[in-house]
């Protein structure tokens, strides 16, 4: 599982796929639901990586159908409302993605997964045309990220900042969030959010 983790973060995705399901039937004998719940969780976000959604869509159902068996239920569920969220987002269905992270902040969750939830589901609702307390939303997550020093999260929120302020056409602030996201992504040598600032 973990040799499957670590070539699904590399973009080894069929080294990765072919790794978990070889877990799966070891977790399966071994009648380890927690980790059978991970490894089709990892299937889901292989899939979301390479837009294959439906099919992201039926792995972390299939995840789904574990957490009644495990002992922390709510902790997976929140896990995977997010998930499945997080794809209908890139699918670019954001009323159904917002329907997942309302389902998801129901529960009691820490603050990094708050701060994540709240991100999303603000995104969703500007990919929508709906501004209202979306910036207000998009700033809480960031501070939220920034006292946690979660920095592949405030690089998130800075590239969404700088898409809600483009959208509003406050182009200074808009140029001023994607400026940092830029310095961040770099420094962190996360290509796709490098190439996804210089194109805002």
């Amino acid at each position: 599982y973990s040799m499957a983790f670590i070539k699904g973060r590399y973009r080894d995705y069929t080294g990765s796929e072919v790794l978990i399901y070889l877990a799966i039937k070891k977790f399966e004998t071994l009648e380890n639901y927690e980790f059978l719940f991970e490894s089709y969780n990892h299937l889901g976000i292989l899939q979301l990586d390479i837009n294959e959604y439906d099919r992201a869509l039926s792995y972390h159902e299939k995840a789904r159908t574990y957490i009644s068996k495990l002992k922390n239920p709510e902790v997976f569920q929140v896990k995977n409302y997010n998930n499945v969220g997080y794809t209908f987002l890139k699918k670019k269905e954001y009323k159904q993605a917002i329907k997942y992270f309302d389902k998801a902040l129901k529960f009691k969750i820490n603050r990094n997964r708050y701060a994540r939830l709240t991100d999303h589901k603000a995104y969703s609702r500007l990919k929508l045309g709906d501004t209202l307390n979306v910036k207000k939303e998009l700033l809480k997550s960031l501070q939220i990220r920034d006292s946690l020093n979660d920095r592949v999260g405030i690089l998130l929120s800075k590239l969404r900042l700088a898409e809600y302020y483009g959208y509003i056409k406050d182009t200074s602030k808009a140029l001023h969030y994607a400026k940092e996201a830029k310095r961040l992504s770099s420094k962190l040598k996360n290509g796709a959010d490098y190439l996804t600032s210089l194109k805002l």
